[in-house]
């Protein structure tokens, strides 16, 4: 079997990837986000606006936790790496 000449760098590429349990944790946050604003639309008096209003909501409240859950993400895997450098000098 050969091995693709790029097959490093889609490892390196796929470990920098949240692990299944993150996730799907992260999954399951946007769901409980999407339905603290769905349950607080009332159906028997929420007009189209009403339900307008509440989707534009839900999507804007899960697109900015995204973006601050992935700068959140990228800062740690930076930390990470300069502990891992500090430590390998430190070694050496």
């Amino acid at each position: 079997m050969s091995e693709h000449p790029n097959n490093g760098a889609t490892n390196r590429i796929f470990s920098a990837v949240l692990d299944p349990i993150d996730r799907s944790s992260e999954v399951l946050f946007g769901l409980i986000m999407v339905t603290t604003f769905t349950n607080s639309l009332s159906v028997a008096v929420a007009g189209r606006g009403d339900v307008r209003a509440m989707l534009i909501g839900a999507l804007g409240c899960n697109l900015a936790w995204g973006i601050i859950d992935a700068v959140m993400f990228f800062m740690s895997s930076m930390a990470e790496k300069k502990l891992a450098e500090r430590t390998i000098e430190q070694v050496r």
